[in-house]
């Protein structure tokens, strides 16, 4: 599959931008990230509790902690499999580029004929090498 200039960057707030050769912003789609659905779920219900992040291996969770871990960590990876499905089928092919923070616990768990590629720190290279174009 040949490899164009566009992209889609799949950040922490589930922020997807679609650039074209002129490197022009031609729209996204935009959803709560993992950690403020994980915040929504303990703040709203009244018996589940806040867990943290960890990186689950089974679909099917033994308990609470787990059941909760695997629902966002498994329910957020066919989430952005089915975005990033969508977005080629429309636009054709193009890199994916998944970061942030939480896109490590969820990398293991999409599907590796996507080809998406994982960087961590995205958003800090990019800061760095603006700063650098611009350092008088």
């Amino acid at each position: 599959m040949p490899v164009t200039t566009s992209l889609i960057s799949i950040s922490s707030n589930f922020a997807k931008k679609k650039d074209d050769d002129k490197k022009e912003f031609l729209g996204g789609a935009i959803m709560p990230g993992i950690r403020t659905a994980f915040s929504t779920l303990s703040e709203k219900t009244s018996k589940l509790e806040d867990v943290g992040l960890d990186d689950v291996k089974e679909v099917l969770g033994r308990d609470t902690k787990t059941c909760i871990q695997s629902g966002m960590i498994f329910g957020w990876a066919s989430l952005i499999e089915g975005m990033v499905k969508r977005y080629l089928k429309e636009f054709g092919p193009m890199n994916v580029v998944i970061t942030g923070g939480e896109a490590r616990f969820i990398i293991n768990h999409i599907d590796k004929e996507l080809n998406l590629i994982y960087d961590e720190d995205l958003l800090l290279d990019g800061l760095n090498i603006i700063y650098q174009k611009n350092k008088r």
